[in-house]
């Protein structure tokens, strides 16, 4: 199973470190998303490379990591603010009826 070695706003990258007997052949999968000049205009997405001897291997945990990785990656390209969302712990001592 590939692992996350980088994970960064604008860089993710999983490795599979077990799979290859030497750092050239480590099967990788990296996405980066940013800005590139093109000739005349600036192109803005996300660029995905994968290679080594084998395909890199997401476990469930890594593939939603990943996901989440995108939609933020998406969102910050299209310049979607992020809320963070608070979490309230329910105390023994609060009611769970309003009235």
């Amino acid at each position: 199973m590939a692992t996350v070695v980088v994970n960064n706003p604008d860089h993710i990258e999983f490795r599979n470190v077990n799979a290859a007997k030497s750092q050239e052949d480590t099967p990788t999968a990296r996405f980066q998303a940013g800005e590139w000049d093109a000739e005349n205009y600036t192109e803005a997405g996300i660029v995905i490379d994968v290679f080594g001897a084998q395909l890199p291997l997401l476990s469930p945990v890594d593939a939603r990591k990943l996901a989440k990785w995108l939609v933020r990656a998406a969102d910050d390209l299209e310049g979607v603010k992020h809320e963070k969302k608070r979490k309230h712990r329910q105390r023994p001592e609060e009611d769970d009826d309003p009235y």
